[in-house]
């Protein structure tokens, strides 16, 4: 079977059209962090004040840096995937990786509905394992596309970890009546 991106006449990615979709990665992730921060702008300052959590939650100042930072780690990743669509032999692999990518950034952003929105804890868990599963997932797709994405995935699946694990904590701590 024919696949035209793997078309050795198909012309090169061009250095603008490089920029542009850098661009549009940074521009998706940012909107998603922007949708997931206007979830949580009241439910930070009221009902998850309110909540039990361990000892080890981080004041909450930290929590934008963190998600600030992983967000611009996933701007490169779904860059990365894109750029590489268009070489001989990658186009259904990065083609799966982006479609797991969009598919971890609307899970991240009806995280924030379930856990901020609707202050459902258990659901805002299940949604976590769900990313945290996809995040996994991904290293080997992401790996076959790009040896070098393996180590951009690892500060995100630290915090995804780390989010993952607190989360169990604070349905742990604050039982469903």
């Amino acid at each position: 079977m024919h696949d035209a991106a793997s078309d050795p006449t198909r012309p090169p990615v061009t250095p603008a059209q490089q920029w542009w979709a850098l661009a549009v990665f940074i521009a998706l992730c940012a909107l998603t962090e922007l949708m997931a921060a206007g979830l949580t702008a009241m439910s930070v300052k009221t009902w998850f004040l309110t909540l039990n959590k361990p000892g080890f939650t981080p004041p909450n100042s930290a929590f934008p840096i963190a998600w600030t930072l992983v967000y611009a780690t996933l701007a490169y990743i779904g860059w990365t995937l894109w750029k590489h669509a268009s070489q001989p032999g990658l186009f259904w692999p990065a083609s799966m990786a982006l479609g797991l990518y969009i598919i971890q950034l609307l899970l991240h952003v009806t995280w924030n509905i379930a856990f901020f929105g609707q202050q459902r804890l258990v659901d805002g868990l299940a949604l976590m394992g769900l990313i945290w599963l996809l995040m996994l997932l991904s290293f080997p797709i992401y790996s076959r596309v790009s040896s070098c994405l393996k180590w951009w995935l690892l500060p995100y699946a630290l915090w995804i970890t780390y989010a993952g694990v607190l989360l169990a904590c604070i349905v742990q701590l604050n039982p469903v009546s």
